[in-house]
């Protein structure tokens, strides 16, 4: 991606009857972040992330100022590039990356950051390549 050089312009916006306020970040080029905030103004609930044609490119949600829950991240076209699953801003849970024709490039799990079981790994026409199993882990 693009680095994008943001504007020091930021937009407030109330968000709903929680308190919860919008910021939002326009950049140079097109594209803009916007991230909802907690009343406290330090707490992030959300975050998304904008092509400059107003496509979503990334959002997710936040547990204690860390990434939590299912994040997804798009290429411009629309088509799913990634979802990922975090536990208080490590990965947790299913780990799935697309190719921008739509097919599945890579399937894994983690478990509390450390890959876990089989690794598919894809090419762009859906054929699986090979299977990988992560390391174990020596104490």
């Amino acid at each position: 991606m693009k680095h994008l050089e943001w504007l020091a312009f930021v937009l407030l916006i109330p968000a709903c009857d929680s308190g919860n306020y919008t910021v939002t970040e326009d950049f140079t080029g097109g594209g803009k972040l916007q991230t909802t905030m907690a009343p406290d103004s330090v707490t992030m609930v959300d975050q998304t992330l904008y092509f400059a044609d107003g496509k979503v490119n990334f959002t997710g949600k936040f547990k204690n100022n860390q990434r939590h829950g299912k994040w997804e991240a798009f290429y411009q076209n629309g088509a799913k590039w990634s979802e990922n699953n975090y536990e208080e801003g490590v990965y947790h849970g299913p780990y799935l990356v697309w190719f921008e024709n739509g097919q599945l490039r890579i399937k894994g799990q983690y478990d509390r950051g450390k890959k876990v079981g089989l690794w598919e790994l894809y090419d762009e026409a859906g054929k699986l390549q090979s299977i990988e199993e992560p390391e174990l882990e020596v104490k």
